[in-house]
């Protein structure tokens, strides 16, 4: 990979609860949240890591708990 280091595209997580997903993406992976947004039922939080991008990828709450496969 040359030492290109990993870069994230437009991938986004459906979540149950964005707190502790939030946490993990701003603090270890070092992502900075640039957006944030209320939907009905929905939050969705775009981040990223560079000044470029609006987001390379997205948190939006409502997962249940249970998924049922």
């Amino acid at each position: 990979m040359g030492g290109a280091g990993t870069s994230f595209s437009h991938v986004g997580t459906f979540a149950h609860d964005l707190v502790p997903i939030e946490d993990f993406y701003t603090r270890v992976l070092e992502f900075a949240v640039t957006d944030r947004g209320e939907y009905p039922e929905r939050t969705i939080i775009f981040l990223s890591r560079g000044p470029d991008a609006h987001h390379e990828t997205v948190l939006v709450s409502g997962r249940p708990v249970e998924l049922g496969f």
